[in-house]
């Protein structure tokens, strides 16, 4: 009998050893492409555990953080059975509560209902009963809040060290759209996450995220700012004015006069609300103020696509009794040579302006000659003074140039440049057209010289120098 006993120990033992290994080697073979039962991991959509026979290319698992980062990718590919981490942008990320995935590149949030399983298996083109169908994915029922209206939605959950994750289903008319809610939860790999989402896929489609619900009249910023006009009322007075958005109820002006790129994004930065699209600046008393706009509506904003930059005065010193180079990458109310020079008026007696296009100079002599009127901005100009002075110079900034050179020497200034002012980059859209700058010193009188890969005592671009550029073909140059 006790023989028997030990026989049938034994078989119980390697029984048990039995089922672990089984066990183990279902665990280990599951793969993160396949798609069915889901037994999340660390609430980390990237790793899901996922049983099935086939592997499913029908889903994809989205997952990441908003940021107000502006640098940001605008379209990324995925396929079928991948998963990947995705930033969105936002102006405050802090407030957002709920993310849109949409088929359609608009939200029209009172077009806004439920979705049924129907209608995700109709857009897989795939029966209900399929190991991947939405019945076996959205198994739980979810509430979400969507602007002023609750949803109780089809969802998928995945897990959090801090907090669940729901992807809802909606319907905007016919097409799809899945919601979820920032939880700020700790992924799978530790690290903060936003959110995540489970969507589907068949064929080619295109998911538009939306950190904002707006109405059927969201806001739409594309290009809709511009033209924006600037112009000095007084030394210490700018005025600005931009198209109105549709749908804005107001507009908020950000201002600073700190040019580095960490202010550029207006964090902490003086600011203003108006009703109507103008507004003006009654404390301008520095060189250099950058703006920026943002249209406002309900839950919603966009901001004006470029900086807009103001200049006050600007001071070029003029030494010696000799020729000088000066540029002017101005805009000015009256562009007159009189009224450009007025501060300097009678220290002063010539003026050339260089022709790029026909390689010969413009005349302008006090009281005498005047092939040239009105002073242009990003060319150059030589001016004889008879005594050392300073020219000083109202204006606003340009920061958009474009100016026309022609094979051989050109002469021109450069505008308002933020971010690398190294010659290599300012030009980098011409890279092979031109293979030499050289720009005048006028306390020196005499050139530095940018040679392409051979020399370079002119390694930065300055606002108010003259540069002559050698091209070796017809070329324009736009800055931005």
């Amino acid at each position: 009998m006790k023989e028997k006993d030990y026989d049938l120990f034994y078989v119980l033992i390697m029984l048990f050893f039995g089922i672990l290994i089984i066990a183990s080697a279902s665990f280990f073979l599951i793969k993160p492409a396949y798609t069915g039962y889901i037994v999340s991991e660390g609430g980390n959509v990237t790793r899901v555990d996922i049983i099935a026979n086939t592997q499913s290319l029908l889903w994809i698992g989205i997952q990441g953080n908003v940021t107000s980062n502006l640098s940001l990718t605008d379209n990324i590919t995925f396929s079928g059975g991948d998963v990947n981490f995705i930033y969105l942008h936002d102006n405050d990320p802090g407030t957002v509560a709920t993310i849109i995935a949409s088929m359609n590149s608009t939200l029209d949030a009172a077009a806004f209902q439920p979705a049924n399983h129907s209608d995700i298996d109709n857009y897989l083109n795939i029966s209900s009963d399929h190991i991947t169908s939405s019945n076996n994915t959205f198994k739980v029922l979810h509430n979400f809040t969507i602007g002023s209206n609750t949803y109780d939605l089809i969802s998928a959950k995945t897990f959090s060290f801090l907090g669940d994750y729901y992807t809802g289903a909606l319907l905007q008319g016919t097409e799809l759209a899945f919601v979820t809610d920032v939880i700020g939860g700790i992924g799978f790999e530790n690290t903060s996450v936003d959110f995540q989402f489970l969507l589907p896929v068949n064929t080619n489609v295109t998911y538009h995220f939306f950190t904002r619900i707006n109405s059927s009249n969201a806001l739409n910023c594309t290009g809709g700012f511009s033209p924006i006009s600037r112009f000095n009322v007084t030394d210490s007075t700018i005025s600005i004015t931009w198209n109105a958005i549709p749908g804005a109820t107001g507009y908020t002006i950000f201002y600073t006069d700190d040019p580095t790129e960490g202010m550029l994004n207006f964090t902490g930065s003086p600011s203003v609300t108006v009703l109507t699209p103008t507004w003006t600046d009654t404390s301008f008393d520095s060189t250099h103020r950058y703006y920026r706009i943002h249209a406002n509506a309900s839950g919603s904003s966009c901001e004006s696509p470029a900086l807009i930059v103001a200049t006050n005065q600007t001071l070029v010193s003029l030494p010696g009794a000799e020729y000088n180079l000066v540029t002017f990458p101005y805009e000015f109310a009256n562009n007159s040579i009189e009224n450009v020079f007025k501060s300097i008026n009678g220290d002063y007696t010539n003026v050339y302006e260089f022709s790029n296009e026909q390689k010969f100079y413009n005349i302008f002599i006090v009281g005498v000659w005047d092939t040239i009127y009105t002073i242009k901005p990003d060319l150059g100009y030589w001016v004889k003074t008879s005594v050392n002075t300073s020219l000083i110079t109202t204006g606003r900034s340009r920061i958009n140039m474009s100016i026309n050179f022609s094979p051989d020497y050109n002469l021109f200034g450069v505008p308002l440049i933020i971010g690398n002012t190294t010659v290599a980059s300012v030009l980098s859209q011409i890279q092979g057209k031109y293979d030499r700058v050289y720009e005048f010193d006028n306390f020196d009188k005499g050139y530095k010289i940018f040679i392409v890969g051979v020399w370079d005592e002119v390694y930065t671009f300055k606002q108010d120098k003259g540069y002559f550029i050698r091209v070796t073909e017809n070329v324009t140059y736009n800055s931005s």
